[in-house]
């Protein structure tokens, strides 16, 4: 039987930098360690990731949720 571990990241709300951080953080551990699940703090039920798919233009969704993100009110 595989080993489960629990990685656990301190969150610095309405910082960009860290949040562009802890997603590059989320990349490495799905890549290196095949992580299949992450949790959010503050949410509830799971992420739909509809509205992040749904737009054709990928650069154009990335550019207006990264201007979300700036604002802080995404995270």
């Amino acid at each position: 039987m595989a080993q489960k571990f629990v990685v656990l990241l301190q969150d610095a709300h309405a910082i960009p930098a860290a949040q562009r951080s802890i997603e590059k953080l989320i990349e490495y551990f799905q890549l290196k360690y095949g992580v299949k699940t992450v949790a959010l703090e503050g949410a509830e039920g799971k992420l739909d990731p509809t509205l992040f798919r749904m737009f054709p233009d990928k650069e154009k969704s990335e550019n207006v949720f990264a201007e979300y993100l700036g604002a802080g009110e995404l995270s």
